[in-house]
C-alpha cells in the first residue's frame, strides 16, 4: 500500500511539472487532477523542486518497484523498497 501511494504521488508531482512546462497554472493543475487548490499548490511548489528528467525516472522506477514486490523479484519487498528509494534520492 504505501509503494502505490508513493508512486500515485509522484505520478502526480510528475503530471504538475508537465502542466507547468506547458504554459499552465496552479488552477490548471487542480482541474486537471481533480484537487482542490491547496493541494494543488503543494504539488506545484514540489514539481519546481525537481527536475522533469528526475521525476520521469521516479515514475519508472516506481513502477518497477511494484513489479518487483508483486513476484517481479525474489528479493524482499522490504529490501526492494530500499533499493529503490536509494536509486530514486541519488540522482
Amino acid at each position: 500500500r504505501l509503494i502505490a501511494q508513493l508512486a500515485s504521488h509522484v505520478r502526480k508531482v510528475h503530471r504538475a511539472a508537465v502542466i507547468l512546462d506547458e504554459g499552465g497554472s496552479q488552477a490548471d493543475v487542480a482541474r486537471d487532477l481533480n484537487m482542490k487548490p491547496f493541494p494543488a499548490g503543494k504539488l506545484v511548489g514540489q514539481a519546481r523542486s525537481f527536475a522533469r528528467d528526475e521525476l520521469g525516472r521516479a515514475v519508472v522506477r516506481l513502477a518497477d518497484l511494484d513489479l518487483a514486490v508483486k513476484g517481479g523479484s525474489r528479493l524482499d519487498a522490504r529490501f526492494e523498497l530500499e533499493l529503490a528509494l536509494a536509486e530514486i534520492t541519488s540522482g
